[in-house]
C-alpha cells in the first residue's frame, strides 16, 4: 500500500498490521480452533461478524450489492503455503459464526480471538508519510485502519494485491 497524497500539514495516518499467531493462544482454544470451521458472509459487505454489525448497517449495505456468494465454511485455521505455520482464518469484521456453535457463544469467541489477535505485541502501527510503501502477507495479517482521521478528511491510499498465480 502506497499514500500518494495525505491530509494538510502532512500529519500521520495510521495503520495497524496485525500479525495473528495462533499458537499462542491458551491450549484449549488452540486444539478446539485448529478443528474449527468459521462461517463467513453471503454476502459481501462488513456487517456478518460482531464488529461489522457494530459499524455498519446490514440492509444499507444490502442495497449496496446484488451479487450473492453461496456460504461456505471454512477451516477457522490454516498453514500458511509458504512457512506451515498456522494462520487464524477468523476476522471480526466478516466471521459470523462456528459451525455447530450457537451465535452468542460464537461471537463471543470471535471477539476473544480478536482480542488476542490486537494485543500491543503483535500491532505494527505506521504513520504514514507521502511516497512510503508498506507491505504485508495478506495470507498471515488483519489489517485496519486506525482510525485516527475524520471521515471527512481526504487521503488517497493506493493497495496492489500479488496473488500467486
Amino acid at each position: 500500500m502506497t499514500t500518494p497524497e495525505l491530509r494538510p500539514l502532512g500529519e500521520a495516518l495510521g495503520t495497524e498490521a496485525l500479525g495473528v499467531d495462533v499458537s499462542r493462544l491458551d491450549d484449549a482454544t488452540f486444539a478446539w480452533i485448529q478443528e474449527a470451521f468459521a462461517e463467513h458472509p453471503v454476502l459481501v459487505f462488513r456487517t456478518d461478524g460482531p464488529a461489522g454489525a457494530r459499524l455498519y448497517d446490514a440492509e444499507e449495505e444490502m442495497r449496496r450489492t446484488d451479487k450473492k456468494y453461496v456460504e461456505q465454511p471454512r477451516p477457522a485455521v490454516i498453514n500458511h503455503p509458504v512457512t506451515g505455520h498456522p494462520i487464524l482464518f477468523v476476522n471480526p469484521m466478516h466471521t459470523h459464526g462456528f459451525v455447530g456453535m450457537e451465535r452468542e457463544e460464537a461471537w463471543q469467541l470471535i471477539e476473544e480471538l480478536a482480542a488476542h489477535a490486537t494485543q500491543e505485541q503483535f500491532v505494527y502501527y505506521h504513520s504514514w508519510r507521502v511516497g512510503d510503501l508498506l507491505m504485508w502477507d495478506e495470507r498471515a495479517t488483519m489489517h485496519r485502519g486506525a482510525g485516527d482521521y475524520h471521515p471527512e478528511e481526504r487521503r488517497v491510499m493506493l493497495r496492489t494485491i500479488v496473488y500467486p498465480n
